[in-house]
C-alpha cells in the first residue's frame, strides 16, 4: 500500500480561485498558499470589500491587504522567482474573461491542476425564510424582479458552468499524475441547494443548479481523471452577513444563526476553506460528484 501523505499538501499545484478577493475565496487562496499551491486569484478587483463589523469582531484578522499580497508575503514561492499568487481580473459571467483566466494560469505556471468555482452573488432575502423578523423583509417570487433572477443565475450558475468548461479543456490536454488525475474542480454550492427558504427562490435556484452541474460534469469526466466535487457551506462569518449585522445587530444575528446550527455558532470561512483543500488533494482522488456540507450540522436537523 502507498504511504499516507500529509493531508494538506498541495505542493507546486496550480489553482484558480474565482471570487478570491473576499470571504470564502480569500480564505481558500490563503489555505492553498499555505499548503504549497500556486494560485491565480480571479475577481473583479484585487481589493477586499470594507467590512467594519467583521473587522471589529476579529481584530487579529487582516481584512485590508489584498489577497494576493497577503499570500505572497506569508508564503513566498521558491520556484524560479514566480510569485506564490497572482491576481487576474475576471467577470465570471463573461466567457472571454473566464477563458483568459485559465490561459493566464497556464502562461504563468505551466498548467492548471485545480479550479475552485467560488465567485457568487446573493440576495439578502435568503435569510428571511428562517428569520422573517429581519428588518429588510423577504421578497416572495410574485413580487421579485426578473432582473434579480438574471443577476443571480448569471453569476452563480453561468459563471460556474463557464469555469468548468474552460478548466476542463485545459485539464484534458495535460498528462495524468500517478493517480490518473489530470485536474480537480471544486464548486461552491450552498446548504440552500438542499433546503428551501422563503424569499430565496433566485438564490436557491442558482445553487441547486450548481449541485446538478457538479453531478452531471462528474459523470462526464470521471473516466478522464477529472474529479468534480462541491462543498455546501452553511451560514458563516463573511461579507454576506455583514449587512445583517449592520441592519439587525450583531448579537441578534449571532444568536439567530447559532440557534439554527446544532454546534451553536456561525461558521468561519477558514473552516470551509479546509474542506476545499481536502477535495483538491490526493486524499480525495477516489471522490467525484460529492456534495460535502460544511454547515455546523444544519442539514441534519
Amino acid at each position: 500500500m502507498a504511504a499516507v501523505k500529509h493531508l494538506s499538501s498541495l505542493s507546486n499545484r496550480v489553482a484558480i480561485v474565482t471570487g478570491g478577493s473576499s470571504g470564502l475565496g480569500r480564505a481558500v487562496v490563503q489555505a492553498f498558499a499555505a499548503a504549497g499551491a500556486h494560485v491565480v486569484s480571479a475577481d473583479l478587483s484585487p481589493k477586499p470589500p470594507v467590512t467594519p463589523i467583521l473587522e471589529k469582531r476579529y481584530k487579529e484578522t487582516d481584512f485590508h491587504t489584498p489577497t494576493v499580497e497577503l499570500a505572497n508575503t506569508n508564503w513566498p514561492s521558491n520556484i524560479d522567482g514566480r510569485p506564490r499568487a497572482i491576481f487576474q481580473k475576471c467577470d465570471v459571467t463573461k466567457e472571454a474573461d473566464v477563458e483568459a483566466t485559465v490561459q493566464q494560469a497556464v502562461k504563468s505556471y505551466g498548467r492548471l491542476d485545480i479550479l475552485v468555482n467560488n465567485a457568487g452573488t446573493y440576495s439578502i432575502a435568503i435569510f428571511h425564510g428562517i428569520a422573517p423578523e429581519l428588518t429588510t423583509g423577504p421578497v416572495r417570487i410574485h413580487d421579485q424582479e426578473v432582473s434579480v433572477l438574471d443577476r443571480v443565475l448569471s453569476v452563480n450558475a453561468r459563471g460556474t458552468w463557464l469555469g468548468v468548461k474552460h478548466s476542463v479543456k485545459q485539464m484534458l490536454s495535460q498528462q495524468p499524475d500517478v493517480n490518473g488525475i489530470r485536474g480537480r474542480i471544486v464548486n461552491v454550492g450552498s446548504i440552500l441547494s438542499r433546503v428551501g427558504a422563503v424569499g430565496s427562490t433566485c438564490y436557491c435556484s442558482s445553487k441547486g443548479s450548481i449541485t446538478q452541474l457538479t453531478r452531471a460534469a462528474a459523470l462526464e469526466y470521471a473516466r478522464d481523471g477529472i474529479p468534480i466535487n462541491s462543498v455546501l457551506p452553511g451560514y458563516m462569518e463573511s461579507n454576506m452577513v455583514e449587512g445583517l449585522y449592520r441592519d439587525n445587530g450583531e448579537d441578534a444575528i449571532t444568536t439567530l444563526i447559532g440557534e439554527m446550527c446544532p454546534v451553536g455558532r456561525v461558521g468561519r470561512a477558514e473552516e470551509v476553506a479546509q474542506a476545499v483543500v481536502y477535495l483538491s488533494g490526493d486524499q480525495a482522488s477516489y471522490m467525484t460528484g460529492v456534495e460535502l456540507p460544511v454547515d455546523g450540522g444544519f442539514l441534519i436537523r
